[in-house]
Order: C-alpha cells, then sequence, then structure tokens
C-alpha cells in the first residue's frame, strides 16, 4: 500500500459561509413551522414542541453521521442534501394532513412516533451539511466559522419568520419560503462544485481520508455541553415565558438571543489557539448558570424600570434585550465550546460528524430530561443549577485530565458554590 501523498488543507471557497447561513435560515424556519403544523395537526401545543424539538434535533445527530461519511464528496453531497431539504419541506404539508385522520385516533406516544416518521428525513438532511463540508473547509478552524455563519442564519430564520414571513404569508407561503432558501444554498454548492473542477488533463486531488474517530473526552464533551445547554434553554423559555409574555414573538426573541450568542461564541472560539481552551469553556457554561439564576430574581425589578423609559410599546424588545444581558454567558460558552472541540478534534469529516451527533444527541437527552421530569419534579431553579453543576464538573474533571490542575480546582470547588 502506498502512503497518501500529503497536500495542504484547501481553503474554504467563498461564498461557503453564506450558502451555510441560508441553509441555517431555512432549517429553523422549518422547525418553526413544523411546530404550527404538528400544534394544528395534533392538537396540543405541548406535544407539538416536544415532537419537533427532539425529532429535529435527533435527525441532525442521524445527519451528521451520515455526512461524515460523504466528506469525501464535499460541495456536492451538501448541495444535494439541500435540494433534497427543500423538496422534503414541500411534502411535509401533505403528509402530515395524510397522517391526520390517524394521529387523532392515537395516544400520545405512537402519536409522535407517526409524527416523527413524517418530520425526520428533512431533519436528517439539514443535519448533512456541515460534516460533509469538513473536507471543503480544511481546517477545524474553518469548520468553526462556518458553525458560527449557520447558527447566525438560523437567528435571522427565527426573527423574519415570526415577525415577517408568518403574518404576511401564511405558514404555506412561509414553507415555500423556508424550500426557496435550502434550493438556494443547494444549488448555490452544486455551482460552486462545478467551479471547482479541475482544468481538463488536470488530475482528480484524492478524495480526503475520513479520519478516526475523535477521543471519547472530546464527544463527551460534546454530549455534555449540547445536553447542559438545551436544559438551560428550556429553563430560560419559562423565565421568558414569565417575564416577557407566553406569546410566540416573546418565545422567539429568548430563541433569537440564545442562538445569536452560540453563534458569537463559536466566533470566539475560532480563533487562533482556542481548540486547547475546550475544557474551560465546558466548565464556563456551567458557571455561567450561577450568575443567570441569581439574576432572575432582578429581571421583574428591572423590566419595571425599563416600563417608565419606553413605556409598553417598546417593552417586549427592551425586556428581551435585558434577556440577553442576563443569559448571555451560558449560550456563548457552549457556542464556544463546541468550535473549540472542532479544532481539538483529528482532521477529517468522520470527527466532525461524530462531534455535531454527539452534541445534539446530547441536546435530545437534555431537553427531554429537562422538560419531562426535572422541570417537574424539581424546578426551575433547581433544574438549572443542576445543569450548570453537571457542565462545571464534567469541565472540571477534562480540565484536570489535561494537566491543567490549577484550573481544574477552581471548576472543581465552584460546583460546591452553586446552591
Amino acid at each position: 500500500m502506498t502512503a497518501d501523498v500529503q497536500t495542504a488543507p484547501p481553503r474554504a471557497p467563498a461564498g461557503v459561509l453564506g450558502l451555510l447561513a441560508l441553509s441555517g435560515a431555512g432549517a429553523l424556519l422549518c422547525e418553526l413551522l413544523w411546530m404550527r403544523r404538528l400544534a394544528l395537526e395534533g392538537g396540543s401545543t405541548g406535544l407539538a414542541l416536544t415532537t419537533t424539538l427532539s425529532v429535529y434535533m435527533g435527525g441532525l445527530g442521524l445527519g451528521s453521521l451520515i455526512g461524515a461519511r460523504l466528506g469525501h464528496r464535499g460541495l456536492l453531497a451538501y448541495g444535494a442534501a439541500e435540494l433534497g431539504a427543500a423538496l422534503c419541506t414541500l411534502a411535509v404539508p401533505a403528509a402530515l394532513a395524510a397522517a391526520g385522520p390517524a394521529v387523532d385516533q392515537l395516544p400520545v406516544a405512537p402519536r409522535a412516533g407517526l409524527l416523527a416518521l413524517v418530520l425526520l428525513p428533512p431533519a436528517v438532511l439539514h443535519g448533512v451539511s456541515l460534516p460533509a463540508l469538513r473536507g471543503v473547509l480544511g481546517s477545524g478552524r474553518a469548520l468553526a466559522r462556518a458553525y458560527a455563519a449557520n447558527t447566525a442564519g438560523a437567528v435571522a430564520g427565527v426573527l423574519a419568520g415570526t415577525f415577517f414571513l408568518l403574518p404576511a404569508a401564511g405558514v404555506r407561503g412561509s414553507e415555500r419560503v423556508a424550500a426557496g432558501l435550502a434550493a438556494t444554498a443547494g444549488l448555490g454548492a452544486l455551482a460552486l462544485a462545478g467551479s471547482e473542477a479541475p482544468a481538463p488533463g488536470v488530475p482528480h486531488r484524492a478524495a480526503a481520508a475520513p479520519g478516526p474517530w475523535p477521543a471519547p473526552a472530546l464527544l463527551a464533551a460534546a454530549a455534555l455541553s449540547g445536553g447542559a445547554a438545551l436544559a438551560l434553554e428550556l429553563c430560560w423559555s419559562r423565565v421568558g415565558a414569565m417575564l416577557l409574555g407566553g406569546s410566540v414573538h416573546a418565545m422567539a426573541l429568548v430563541l433569537a438571543t440564545y442562538l445569536g450568542c452560540i453563534a458569537a461564541g463559536a466566533a470566539l472560539g475560532a480563533r487562533p489557539g482556542a481548540g486547547r481552551w475546550w475544557p474551560a469553556w465546558l466548565a464556563l457554561l456551567g458557571a455561567g448558570a450561577l450568575p443567570t439564576v441569581a439574576a432572575w430574581r432582578a429581571l421583574p425589578y428591572g423590566l419595571a424600570q425599563l416600563w417608565t423609559v419606553v413605556g409598553g410599546d417598546g417593552l417586549l424588545w427592551a425586556g428581551s434585550a435585558l434577556v440577553a444581558l442576563a443569559l448571555a454567558p451560558v449560550p456563548l460558552a457552549s457556542g464556544a465550546s463546541l468550535a473549540g472541540l472542532f479544532q481539538a478534534a483529528p482532521p477529517g469529516a468522520r470527527p466532525a460528524g461524530a462531534l455535531l451527533a454527539a452534541n445534539t444527541a446530547g441536546c435530545v437527552v437534555g431537553s427531554a430530561a429537562a422538560g419531562l421530569w426535572a422541570l417537574p419534579a424539581l424546578g426551575l431553579r433547581t433544574t438549572a443549577l443542576a445543569a450548570g453543576a453537571l457542565a462545571l464538573a464534567g469541565g472540571g474533571l477534562l480540565l484536570w485530565r489535561g494537566a491543567q490542575r490549577r484550573a481544574a480546582a477552581v471548576a472543581l470547588g465552584g460546583v460546591l458554590l452553586l446552591p
């Protein structure tokens, strides 16, 4: 067997980050619309939220593993996945309508399973994107920047869908826009792939090796980061509902704030040398739970002061800014932690796909554990502090394992400070 020729990692083609922002906007817009569809078809907002979040995150994780196997296809695989997601987005309404009569006759668990069968294919296709582009992006830092761009697009999708598209075009019109965003990203990727083709007589670059599986510590950190962040996001959704009201607009602003902070954290974690600090970011994610929980008591007074300044018309936006300041430490650390893990992982599509799959699996477990058990049984404050303690302890142990003893001692000692 001959040794592979070592070549410099390819640079990301211009426009790839823009395409990822488009696909992120389309994916989150789909998630919002699926919640609306499921609430209408299944008759339960709670079931719609739980089913959509679980299926979407689970589908992203499965798609990440599939995308890792398609890393040698790069832009072609990404483009095909986005075009497939666009077609699925247009087909979901008909599939839900066909399943509607059967759904009405089923108990809750089988009903959720049937609805999941409808929503899983587009979620899987959305999950293919980042791992499939790992070889095109060329480095862990570039992958972290791509993750930040994709998440920033998701913020735009949440805000545009809630405040503009749904009121103006309705659910069906917004679905066409979401499909158009995915199709545009897919066609753009295929066009870039064509422009990257070698000239006649120039041999193709050998397909990049998929890379080894990342170390178990990296996978555990990715899962713990996702689980703790999603559990804390659910807690903040409850706080936002109590503070700003339970309207769709208030929930969208809380979600957009959380995603925006994750994108900013990912951009921070993409800086040179940030890969070695991923255990510290995980510990900071957990430590961030303490000041955010402490801020909950002060938020109503802050909102009352804002009302005297902006009045009732501007209270939703001003209150959202107040919530953003209070919750920012957790999603910032979450985004930076995953971006650092991308840099610390071995090169190749397989490590990227495995990390994303572990992260989304943690998100599913964290959201299910918090929403179905911890919040009803333990309450809001205890659930948030427990999620923070797990992340802080995990980060401390990983710092100790990496011989960063002083930082580990601070993190592990911080667990004792969580009341």
